[in-house]
């Protein structure tokens, strides 16, 4: 991955130290090239992380310059495209892969050729100087951020949004506020900082440079519809081929490489395949959490490890180091979180930096292609029989006994997904014991907000929730919040196998039994196609998301001191009097409560209120003020 930037404008030429310093802001993202290209109303810059070949300084650009663009990313099968384009008389200037956008734009323009050979996680900005056109494309999933801001009348763009403090001061937007409030996220469309959007995943946004109107449309998008004469022997087959060749995409690299390996499945097939097709000796880094009982997974995952030989790096994580490191994950997620696996994951990644790691492979997306999560069973059959007893889980991914009205869900979608309903749960203890009446008084419903700027194709409900999880949870937190960010906060490029478009087209038309079969084993055709190449003990485990310690009842009580003074630290701060949003007496009396209760399960189910508040607290010191 790399970092860049850009500024159009048909009134105002921009100068080369406004894009030091948007690209100071965002430096981590690449140290080994920097480059920067200015004309008449535009600007554009790149910071390189070295991934693909040695020589690749952006922006790149065809021979008659007029067309430049900026890569942020990898294009897999770039080599075959670029000996056609070779074949067909084209001169590159650089060895890397991200090249081969500018005489694709030139041969193919926005057409469905262009989209359908893009394949990989990518982020561009493209300048078309002939047509006064710029034309801002995101990979199919989102796994790569791509972010504008608009300002008198220009517009900014920039892998992350730290970047535009640079340009202005920033401002919460009340929209995603409204929505982080009710239901923890915000839609794909926006962020938490007023005038500043996403370019969503799967779309191309359009300006015409001489009037500056903006145009978004989707190339791509989910759409799950089930053949039910797909035999399994024939959807298996399809899994694993598609599966087997994206990690070989995603492991050929002359780059010191890992995979982040946990105590689930869909990171151990992804190991597991990865040494199958490596030449090269790999690295496994686990996360494991000191005193974390059932939340450390290390056992688990050395057996799984050892299972092919491969060095295993076991990154102990503490509770101390854990809230230490709070505020620096929240200022490289940009979002605000509901668990400390945000600190864990940035720990994660500082340790394979200080190891040399540059290309990490994780098993993110496997369960919203194969219906893997908890939630997902309550959708097929509103039956918690099955679910893991797992009182943590409550309110942060299944539904807990009270909730905000659901009833606009109800008559937006003709269903209530339940993680919905888990998310409306907390967003009634937020009103309850953490935000002040006069801003409870100001709030709405936030899902028409969020259904908004979606295309919701008509799916069961089932995919229908996955379709939406996807959109909301995956989209913006998983994959750039807690992926990409967290990752490139340590220099260190993400890859993500299960979301290739080849492993999407292998499970979109698969039976919903296969995912999820009929005595609620999930993500049933995963556990059975790979059986061979993963542990006894991985293929019998029940799914568990990666969720960290709750910092409150980590210990036992004995971290609760340290947890408690921060936050009696933060809510006496001059900042957090006369609060737009919380409201203070009632945080008290909550923490009051927590402290004198000897319930480590109470604690832990008011842990994501603790992150959210925490985490709030840190973007709004270092985005707002």
């Amino acid at each position: 991955m790399c970092g860049i930037v850009a500024a159009f404008s048909n009134k105002k030429n921009f100068t080369q130290s406004l894009l030091i310093e948007m690209m100071k802001k965002i430096e981590h993202r690449g140290y080994d090239e920097k480059g920067y290209f200015l004309d008449n109303g535009v600007a554009m810059a790149h910071n390189r992380l070295s991934i693909v070949g040695n020589k690749g300084q952006q922006p790149v650009f065809n021979p008659q310059k007029d067309i430049f663009a900026v890569v942020n990313g990898e294009f897999y099968g770039y080599e075959k495209i670029r000996g056609k384009l070779q074949q067909q008389g084209y001169q590159f200037r650089t060895e890397t892969d991200s090249e081969i956008i500018v005489p694709l734009y030139e041969k193919l323009g926005l057409s469905e050729e262009f989209f359908e050979t893009l394949n990989g996680e990518f982020a561009c900005v493209i300048y078309d100087k002939k047509n006064h056109k710029v034309i801002a494309i995101r990979d199919r999933f989102g796994i790569n951020p791509l972010y504008y801001y608009e300002n008198e009348g220009n517009i900014y763009f920039a892998s992350e949004q730290k970047a535009f403090l640079a340009v202005n001061k920033m401002e919460w937007s009340e929209e995603a506020l409204n929505s982080v409030l009710t239901m923890q996220y915000h839609s794909s469309k926006i962020t938490l900082l007023k005038n500043v959007k996403q370019v969503q995943a799967g779309s191309v946004l359009e300006i015409d440079l001489r009037t500056m109107e903006m145009k978004e449309s989707r190339y791509w998008d989910m759409n799950y519809q089930p053949n039910e004469r797909m035999t399994f022997e024939e959807a298996s087959e399809n899994l694993r081929e598609s599966l087997t060749a994206a990690v070989k995409d995603r492991i050929s690299v002359d780059r010191p490489k890992a995979v982040t390996l946990s105590g689930g499945i869909d990171s151990s097939i992804i190991w597991g395949l990865a040494n199958q097709v490596s030449s090269d000796p790999l690295e496994a880094f686990t996360i494991s959490f000191e005193n974390g009982g059932n939340y450390d997974e290390y056992d688990v995952a050395k057996e799984m490890c050892d299972m092919y030989g491969g060095k295993f790096n076991p990154v102990l994580v503490k509770e101390a180091d854990m809230l230490e490191c709070i505020e620096n994950a929240t200022y490289h997620s940009e979002e605000v979180s509901i668990n400390s696996h945000l600190s864990a994951k940035y720990l994660l990644f500082k340790e394979m930096k200080k190891a040399g790691i540059r290309v990490s492979l994780s098993g993110e997306g496997s369960d919203e292609l194969l219906l893997g999560y908890p939630h997902f069973k309550l959708d097929l059959d509103n039956s918690s029989a099955n679910i893991e007893k797992n009182a943590y889980l409550s309110g942060l991914q299944t539904p807990d006994k009270e909730s905000l009205s659901t009833a606009l869900i109800q008559k937006e979608l003709g269903f209530v997904p339940k993680f919905l309903e888990a998310k409306y749960s907390m967003g009634l203890k937020l009103q309850n014991e953490v935000l002040n009446s006069e801003y409870v008084s100001s709030m709405y419903d936030p899902i028409k907000d969020i259904l908004s700027p979606l295309s919701l194709p008509k799916m069961d409900n089932v995919y229908t929730s996955s379709y939406l999880w996807s959109k909301i949870c995956l989209g913006n937190y998983i994959l750039v919040g807690l992926g990409d960010k967290m990752e490139m906060a340590s220099t260190i490029e993400g890859r993500v196998p299960f979301l290739d478009k080849r492993v999407y087209e292998a499970a979109k038309n698969m039976p919903t039994h296969f995912k999820m079969s009929k005595d609620s084993i999930e993500k049933y055709i995963l556990k059975e196609t790979f059986k061979k190449d993963i542990t006894p003990k991985i293929y019998q485990k029940q799914k568990h998301p990666f969720v960290a310690p709750p910092l409150l009842g980590w210990s036992g009580h004995s971290g609760q001191d340290t947890v408690i003074n921060r936050l009696m630290d933060i809510l006496n701060s001059q900042s957090m009097q006369n609060h737009m949003f919380f409201d203070n007496n009632k945080m008290k009396e909550m923490i009051e409560k927590l402290v004198k209760s000897n319930d480590l399960a109470l604690q832990a189910k008011y842990d994501p209120i603790i992150m959210l508040i925490l985490t709030l607290h840190y973007f709004e010191n270092n985005f707002i003020r």
